[in-house]
């Protein structure tokens, strides 16, 4: 059994919902202006929300949901939970390759590399990468 332990501050679920916002966002060519605008919010909020600093209502992800055309099951996938209790506060900093993943650099990367038919040039692209990173 889970047992949810509320708090004020932004949990897990809180930033991993606002990550998935701005991959989605991103991968639209949105910014988060347009989106802002959409919503009728300004880009700051947006921000604060892709941030994982504040929480969206359930009637406000619901609203994102139908702009960005995605279920809502989306903003949850690849969430985990583990042990007795999922404790809903702080506890750990989203990794730096996920903040690039989600840049504009990180996203182009990614869908140019997508687009790589043969496993084993990506293979190749990847080892390369590894040695150039040193």
């Amino acid at each position: 059994m889970v047992f949810l332990v509320a708090s004020k501050n932004p949990s897990n679920i809180d930033k991993h919902i606002g990550y998935k916002l701005k991959l989605r966002r991103v991968d639209a060519g949105m910014s988060q202006e347009a989106l802002g605008e959409k919503v009728g919010l300004s880009f700051q909020q947006i921000q604060k929300y892709e941030k994982g600093a504040n929480r969206i209502s359930a009637s406000r992800l619901f609203e994102l949901t139908r702009i960005l055309e995605v279920d809502i099951s989306y903003f949850f996938e690849g969430f985990e939970t583990s042990g007795p209790y999922l404790r809903m506060e702080d506890s750990a900093p989203i990794p730096k390759f996920i903040d690039f993943v989600s840049s504009n650099e990180g996203m182009s990367l990614n869908r140019a590399f997508t687009r790589i038919k043969s496993r084993r040039t990506r293979r190749a692209l990847i080892d390369m990468t590894k040695s150039l990173a040193g």
